[in-house]
Order: structure tokens, then sequence, then C-alpha cells
């Protein structure tokens, strides 16, 4: 039986003799406890789609002096220069980002992110509006997700992996099992940025349907106080249903999907634009793969 192909055609923007055209820069942070290489999946979606497509490396985990100003920093130094940029942020891996933003709005007087995209991810504490105290908030995370962090007598902390499993991964414990064993280990944790008084980029909050770890009353706070600022972009909140706390890495595919059909309604201009084809053919199996998991994952994070 032959091999059937899709000729997905040429891509929509194509650039003119002498001219560049760059294309969106998709910016992924991975979550804590994490090597970086668990979002492949969701970057190789990306790619598939005809953007750059760039998991953010570097971030002080393993030193154990970091600030959450170091951790934004260094976001904001891989962002700035670049010319269109979705950032997207899972799980510990958004803690920094709108901090990350306002250094560049203060140092360079703007940034070229165009949407902000927090996957389950840790959200800092909101603004007092000239309270001398910050607002009471629900707890963030789980209690289930704080009774699995040991800390070791380094000072670093870890994530028990039968834990890892059932609390990260509860839809999808055999990905768990293979997450868990190869691609988690100890870090240094430091607490998530502030939030700021005005979100200076829109926002998308995903939101997995069985999350066991983010408090979902503690993302709505943050949703409600940006909801009606006149001097801020608001945020945005979709539920993915089916889906836990692994979302990228077991189900890239609607991360994927999520991000691209927002960016479709509300108008928000990446290039190649949505719809457009990547430049290239591929099999039916081959557009699955990223998607096929476990078996797909290991495949991705071996490469």
């Amino acid at each position: 039986m032959g091999t059937e192909t899709i000729d997905i055609g040429s891509p929509a923007v194509t650039p003119t003799a002498g001219e560049l055209v760059e294309r969106t820069k998709v910016l992924i942070i991975g979550g804590s406890f994490l090597r970086p290489e668990t979002m492949e999946p969701l970057a190789a979606f990306f790619r598939i789609s005809g953007h750059d497509s760039e998991i953010v490396r570097g971030l002080p985990t393993h030193d154990p002096s970091a600030t959450p100003e170091d951790y934004a920093r260094t976001i904001a130094n891989r962002i700035r220069g670049l010319g269109s940029v979705i950032l997207m942020g899972y799980s510990g891996g958004s803690s920094h980002m709108a901090r990350a933003l306002e250094i560049l709005e203060e140092e360079d007087g703007s940034h070229p992110v165009k949407l902000a995209v927090s996957i389950s991810g840790s959200l800092g504490e909101l603004p007092s509006d000239g309270q001398e105290t910050t607002i009471p908030r629900q707890p963030r995370n789980s209690e289930r997700f704080r009774a699995g962090l040991v800390q070791r007598e380094d000072s670093m902390v870890e994530f028990r992996e039968e834990d890892a499993v059932e609390t990260f991964f509860n839809e999808d414990p055999e990905v768990g099992e293979f997450i868990a064993q190869w691609y988690m280990g100890p870090q240094y944790r430091v607490p998530a940025s502030p939030m700021p008084r005005r979100l200076n980029a829109r926002w998308l909050y995903l939101y997995p349907e069985h999350d066991q770890i983010r408090n979902l009353l503690s993302v709505l706070e943050v949703v409600e106080y940006y909801r009606d600022r006149e001097d801020s972009h608001s945020m945005d909140l979709r539920i993915v249903e089916g889906t836990d706390h692994g979302l990228p890495i077991t189900d890239p595919a609607k991360v994927w999907h999520a991000v691209l059909d927002y960016c479709l309604r509300h108008e928000i201009e990446i290039i190649p634009p949505v719809g457009a084809r990547p430049r290239r053919s591929y099999t039916p199996a081959q557009r699955q793969a990223p998607h096929d998991l476990p078996a797909s994952t290991r495949g991705l994070l071996e490469l």
C-alpha cells in the first residue's frame, strides 16, 4: 500500500527579490523541574505550521543566588531585538513573563510580543492599588502539589517521581512515568515575579480542565483584576477540555490550535498569517506525529 502525501502548497508570505520577511518567533519557556526538551513536541507543531519556534534556555534554575529579577531579565534579553514574538510559558515558566515585558518597556521603550500565553502558569502577587499590603489571594497551587515538593540538603527542591505521575499527568500516566523518570530533576526555586499594575501585552491563559496543580480560583482573581482596566490589556481565560497539567507535553496539538485560533479571532498579526500553508509536503502520519504520544514524544525528545 502506497503512502498518501498531502501537498500543502507554498507559503502565504513570499519574499520578493532583495526583501526578507521575518517570521513571527514563538518562544516557549518550560516548566519547573522539567528539562527544556520536554517542550519539543509543542515547538514542533509551530514549526510544521511555518513559524520559527524556539525553547528558551539558560534560566538560572541551578544558581542558588538567583532572584526573580534575574529570571525576568534572562527572558527579556532573549526577546530583545526580535521583530515579532508569541511568548509562551508553561507552569513555572510563566512566573516571570510579565516582569520581562516590563523590563523591555522600561529600558527599550517597547517590546515585540504580540501575545503572551500562559499554560497553567504560575502568576505572581497582584498590585495593591495603593494599599501597603498586597491583595490577599487564593493559594496558587493545590495542597497535592505542595505535598509532593521535597527540600534537599543542598537547598534544591525536587518533586517526588511517584507523585509527579499522579499530579502532573493524571490523565496520561504512561507519558507521566516516562517524563518523571527521564526529564524531571531538582532546581532552586524562587517566588514568581509580582504581576504588574497593567498588562502591556494581550494575554491568553490556557487552563487544563483536569489540572490538579493550579488553583483555578487564583487564576480567576487575576483575570478579574485586569478586566475592564482602561490602562491595561485584558487576560483571557480558556479551559482546555479533557487535559491535565501536562497539557503541552501530552496534547500539544490542543495548545497549538488554541493559540492560532485565538490569533485569528482577535486579529493578531503573525507571519505567516493564520491559515498559511508551510513550505513543505508531509504525510498524514508525519502531520500527526507530535500528537501521537507517548511514542512520538520519546522520538521528538531523543532527536
